[in-house]
């Protein structure tokens, strides 16, 4: 066990580190945002917002000729989009998107239904935007696929700054934000406008995402925004231990995808998936037992 631990760091040391420094700063960040959405009872936002921003990247493929036709001048090189380009479709979409869901929600909540919808429409435009783009084996390898394994210090940069800003906002405004989740009658007599809040935490779910998914695909920021919150969502012994317990599940179970990807030669994104599922059923077994001694000592 310690053999194979040691040869697959020294694997991701040697091709990847850009990439698994990334995935981890963003476990420890999308699974405390994504406690929010499980709160709100929500969960079908943190299908739609990453699948937004990845349906931008992909228009932003597709239209990157359009408004630069002499990226195709030749038939052997392609220039790609930059980062910035990417950037901007991701936002784009992400804005109207969340636009779109604010429009339709009541009562400062957004209907589940809706929220499929985007995720759908969203999925629809990505499929489209790779099969008839420009370059869509490149583009869909690259994107769609994650690019984990290719991230660049430009990238990883990108991905650690928003993800710590978007932490500290989350733990500057936690009672703000909690408050107007988990009870929104008793939000209204401290005078937080619910719908207000709601749109707080689509726009920080949102930059994030937009920020994020070009260099790291929507599925990775998917899984970690839903899967460990939401096997540990009944499990934590607190609220406020929610956040940090589900930011430990979604850490574990991104190094060890990373594990499994190296020595079984398994693609990375599944092999995250199942790391995500296995940690966050562990974690949650512990924070159980947590859970139950507590009682037992008040009792």
């Amino acid at each position: 066990m310690i053999h194979e631990l040691r040869d697959s760091w020294e694997l991701i040391h040697a091709l990847c580190m850009d990439g698994f420094v990334t995935s981890l700063v963003l476990a420890v960040v999308a699974p405390w945002m994504g406690t929010l959405l499980i709160v709100r009872r929500m969960p079908f936002l943190g299908l739609a917002i990453p699948q937004l921003a990845g349906a931008g990247t992909a228009l932003a493929w597709l239209l990157f000729p359009v408004f630069f036709p002499e990226a195709l001048a030749s038939q052997e090189i392609h220039q790609h989009p930059s980062t910035l380009f990417l950037l901007a479709g991701s936002g784009a979409a992400i804005l109207v998107g969340l636009v779109g869901l604010t429009v339709m929600g009541r009562k400062g909540r957004v209907a589940s239904s809706h929220a499929a919808i985007v995720y759908l429409i969203g999925l629809a435009t990505a499929e489209i935007a790779w099969v008839t783009g420009p370059y869509p084996e490149m583009a869909e390898s690259s994107a769609r696929r994650g690019r984990l394994l290719t991230v660049l210090p430009e990238g990883r940069n990108l991905v650690v700054w928003a993800s710590v800003a978007a932490l500290v906002l989350v733990i500057w405004l936690r009672k703000q934000l909690w408050l107007s989740a988990f009870d929104v009658d008793l939000a209204r007599l401290k005078r937080l406008n619910p719908s207000v809040w709601l749109l707080i935490t689509l726009l920080l779910l949102g930059t994030h995402a937009a920020l994020t998914v070009p260099v790291t695909g929507p599925e990775v920021l998917l899984a970690l925004l839903l899967i460990p919150p939401a096997i540990l969502n009944r499990a934590v012994p607190s609220l406020a231990s929610y956040g940090p317990i589900s930011a430990l599940a979604g850490l574990l179970g991104t190094a060890a995808g990373f594990h499994l990807s190296f020595q079984k030669d398994w693609p990375l994104n599944p092999s995250v998936i199942a790391g995500l599922v296995a940690s966050s059923l562990v974690v949650a077994s512990g924070a159980g037992l947590i859970r139950l001694a507590l009682r037992l000592t008040k009792t």
